[in-house]
């Protein structure tokens, strides 16, 4: 089982279209690129990867 940790929208791309996961722990705050984009390219790909979202948000 992989364990890659990604810190953008390109390298998130290139990681999910290369591997296979488990989950995805997806943060709110990417840099260059909203995290929602992210997720709306996943199920866009018809993924049905199980995708937590996470934040440090207050």
């Amino acid at each position: 089982m992989p364990h890659d940790f990604v810190m953008n929208d390109v390298a998130a791309g290139s990681a999910l279209s290369t591997q296979d996961f488990d989950f995805l722990i997806l943060d709110l705050r990417l840099p260059k690129v909203s995290s929602l984009e992210v997720l709306h390219r996943l199920r866009a790909k018809n993924s049905r990867l199980p995708v937590l979202i996470l934040t440090a948000a207050d």
